[in-house]
């Protein structure tokens, strides 16, 4: 009879512990919901019920509960401290099995992309990829576009299982994983009037990008010139000037006006040699124009001076 009290009481003492445990575990999972967490409810594996996504908002634990199973699995939300935060957790698109984590650049204008797919009951982290867009000069814009493809198991995975996504376009694995396309918001037609008022600067990079989407046409040779002689007035030593009056140059090599406006550039850059070269060429075609008369006595002077140093 005694054997039998306290073998009854040693299972009460057990069953309490159990109990306890579970009671801890639970409120370890729960926990994130009620502080500083973020829930979700997302049907996962596409069968009409919903699973239930708990992660931190400050922190990088995750949890994925199904109310069907007993347990969870705990993985993380693979945001980096100081690098990403948290933004959210949504469904897969289509009858794609598993979920979507979303972190967002800390300061950086940036989101990465985490794709854990249900195989075979588990949960996988298949892909990851992310998109950027960093503004070059104000002008021109660059977005970067990287994808890694992955076969990570989720549970109890941690953020340094996984390799950094998004590089720079210097970094040695950039092409293995990463593409950069540049763009600009403005038209050319715009860029005339915003140089002109000094709103914007050029840099060479800028200046490219639009002779390889605008190049130089009797419809916009204007234009360019225009912007070139603008960029010098307020930089006079920006090689985007430069740039694009040689491209005018290439297309309409008798347009003496952009051979002043190059002659002026390299005058102010101590080119002296080429300087003359240029005004050489400005005042045979506006003489050979019977516009001689037209011709700026400054150019005269220059030509008239000694020697090159």
């Amino acid at each position: 009879m005694n054997n039998v009290k306290i073998k009854n009481k040693s299972f009460i003492i057990w069953l309490v512990t159990s109990l306890m445990m579970s009671q801890s575990v639970l409120s370890n999972i729960l926990a994130p919901e009620f502080s500083d967490g973020k829930s979700y409810l997302i049907d996962i594996d596409k069968n009409g019920v919903k699973e239930k996504v708990i992660t931190e908002e400050n922190g990088e634990l995750l949890y994925i509960i199904n109310p069907s199973v007993k347990g969870y699995v705990k993985g993380s939300n693979l945001t980096v401290d100081g690098y990403t935060v948290f933004d959210r957790v949504t469904e897969l698109p289509n009858n794609e099995k598993g979920f979507l984590i979303i972190n967002r650049g800390g300061n950086f204008g940036a989101y990465i992309i985490n794709t854990v797919s249900l195989v075979n009951g588990k949960y996988i982290l298949t892909k990851v990829s992310a998109e950027s867009e960093n503004n070059i000069d104000g002008i021109l814009f660059s977005k970067v576009n990287c994808e890694l493809r992955l076969s990570i198991p989720f549970e109890n995975i941690s953020p340094s299982d996984v390799k950094q996504v998004l590089l720079s376009p210097d970094e040695s694995d950039f092409s293995k994983q990463c593409n950069e396309t540049k763009k600009s918001y403005f038209m050319l037609s715009e860029l005339e009037s915003l140089t002109k008022s000094g709103k914007i600067s050029w840099t060479t990079q800028a200046a490219e990008y639009f002779i390889n989407s605008n190049d130089v046409t009797k419809d916009n040779v204007v234009t360019y010139n225009n912007i070139a002689y603008y960029i010098f007035e307020s930089s006079k030593n920006n090689p985007a000037s430069l740039y694009l009056l040689d491209k005018i140059l290439h297309k309409f090599p008798d347009r003496a006006v952009a051979h002043l406006n190059k002659a002026d550039y390299l005058a102010a850059n101590f080119k002296c040699r080429k300087a003359k070269e240029s005004y050489d060429k400005y005042i045979f075609l506006m003489t050979s124009n019977g516009k001689e008369n037209r011709i700026p006595k400054r150019v005269i002077d220059y030509q008239d001076k000694n020697e090159c140093q």
